[in-house]
């Protein structure tokens, strides 16, 4: 139903870029059809149109870009199991972004370099990354992102053993989603 109807729109979209050369418009296009591709289980569609990010990312000359590539690339060595290359990246991303000032791109880095600490079941340096997102975003009034992150922060806590606090941190991610939802109030 919807999911094709999504996966319709975005190839194209694709389709439309590739035909006009709207070259500011490639990636973001390139990520939703990657999104859909992984979703719809196709892995070597994403590695495919992962790698086509990548390279439409090489075009671009800043330290903002130079993030990006390195979170799009952490991401990929996560999905594919190597959580600790994902982490070098991420790191990476995250000392770069402080050192830009980008607290978007911050709170994105941080979220990554949290997930592959997961991976490996590094529990306390997952939990730091993971709460800095969810309070970085919280303060960018970035609400979309505060469920998943907090849950995963949650995640850590319970590796951790820190039941209260993993439990303090699904409130939060529940007042996230409640807040949005006019039937929940």
């Amino acid at each position: 139903g919807e999911l094709d109807r999504f996966r319709e729109l975005i190839a194209d979209a694709l389709s439309y870029v590739h035909a006009t050369g709207a070259s500011q418009s490639l990636f973001p296009a390139l990520v939703w059809n990657r999104w859909a591709a992984f979703w719809r289980g196709d892995l070597s569609g994403a590695a495919a149109l992962a790698a086509q990010m990548d390279a439409s990312l090489a075009t671009w000359r800043s330290p903002r870009a130079e993030m990006l590539r390195l979170q799009v690339r952490a991401r990929q060595h996560f999905e594919c199991g190597d959580h600790s290359e994902a982490a070098r990246l991420a790191g990476l991303s995250v000392s770069g972004r402080r050192g830009l000032g980008d607290p978007d791109g911050l709170a994105t880095a941080l979220w990554v370099e949290g997930e592959a600490y997961l991976g490996l079941r590094d529990w306390r340096r997952a939990r730091a990354l993971l709460e800095e997102a969810v309070t970085t975003y919280a303060s960018l009034a970035r609400r979309g992102q505060v469920p998943e992150v907090a849950a995963r922060a949650a995640l850590a806590c319970v590796g951790l053993g820190d039941l209260p606090a993993a439990r303090g941190h699904i409130a939060t991610a529940d007042a996230a989603l409640l807040s949005r939802d006019t039937d929940s109030q």
